[in-house]
């Protein structure tokens, strides 16, 4: 993972919680489409 990635992830500062919601908010639609199309099962 790049540095100017892990280092506000790694700290707990607004911007990197905010980055982290995202991050997940990003994986977790990406899933629910996988699931949709019959690609992935919902865990």
């Amino acid at each position: 993972m790049p540095g100017y990635l892990r280092q506000p992830l790694l700290s707990d500062t607004d911007a990197g919680r905010l980055l982290f919601q995202r991050l997940f908010d990003l994986s977790r639609a990406a899933l629910d489409g996988l699931a949709a199309a019959g690609l992935a099962v919902p865990g």
